[in-house]
């Protein structure tokens, strides 16, 4: 199996669930799941297209894991992951030689497993923590992705709000752009999350988010969208990914802040 392909299998798909009560069900409990992709995704899917197109260019007499690790220490928020967590570099390295020595026959990679793990314990506590000036701007730079898809590939734009883009060569040259500037955007929302780890934080409750989304524009035909998200055409699903990402810009700064974070942190857990 070439490396590439096993990198991309190890941290191609982040599918993340949030699950929020929905307004005007009966006792208020009914829940219902949203399906979306986030932070997480577009670093996947940027790290496994810079090492698919790197490993077959490589001259220096470099090992295929050596190579693997300098691919990913060009995507920002895997470089911050690699510089600022002591035993990342490691755990990642043993995890991608191991499974290219043994692959996993079923069930998640052993390169999957170590980078999710890392991100859960080290990536969303900082995003939980961010100020909220920039976790809103992280979120507005993901908004403006699927804006751009909308107008352009709808079938993208669809597997944006369903797994995320997995393949980012399938992005145009203002795609490319606007994925660079999302990744800038969610590198600095950790950032600035790492220097506020001890400042308390509290998410939304399950009927809070409900509420935040409603007034985020989100109808009731919307919340039964949701519910089917994975059947809906091009089209319907694009427009609801379009409609989640924006919906923490229309809020005031103090309650779009707590819902962007959600959207964000979901993609790590």
């Amino acid at each position: 199996m070439e490396l590439g392909v096993a990198i991309g299998i190890a941290i191609g798909v982040v599918l993340a669930v949030i699950f929020v009560a929905r307004p005007g069900a009966a006792g208020g409990n009914r829940l219902l799941q949203i399906a979306i992709a986030g932070g997480a995704a577009l670093l996947a899917g940027l790290a496994t297209t810079v090492i698919v197109e790197r490993l077959p260019s490589a001259i220096a007499p470099r090992s295929d894991v050596d190579r693997a690790m300098d691919a990913l220490n060009e995507v920002p928020m895997f470089a911050l992951l690699l510089k600022e967590v002591p035993q990342a570099k490691d755990r990642i390295r043993e995890a991608i030689a191991t499974e290219q020595q043994s692959p996993t026959k079923s069930g998640p990679s052993r390169p999957f497993l170590a980078i999710r793990e890392l991100m859960r314990d080290y990536v969303a506590p900082a995003l939980q923590h961010a100020e909220d000036a920039s976790i809103l701007e992280a979120a507005a730079r993901q908004a403006r992705i699927a804006d751009h898809l909308q107008k352009t590939n709808l079938a993208l734009c669809r597997e944006y709000g369903l797994t995320g883009i997995q393949n980012t060569n399938r992005l145009d040259d203002e795609g490319r752009r606007l994925l660079a500037v999302a990744l800038d955007g969610l590198a600095a929302a950790y950032r600035s999350g790492r220097q506020r780890l001890s400042v308390p934080v509290v998410l939304p409750s399950q009927q809070e988010t409900a509420e935040l989304f409603s007034r985020g524009g989100f109808t009731p035909d919307d919340f039964s969208k949701l519910e089917r998200f994975a059947t809906l055409d091009e089209a319907d699903a694009c427009a609801l990914t379009v409609k989640l990402y924006a919906a923490p810009a229309r809020l005031p700064a103090d309650k779009g802040a707590p819902l962007a974070r959600l959207i964000l942190l979901s993609s790590y857990r």
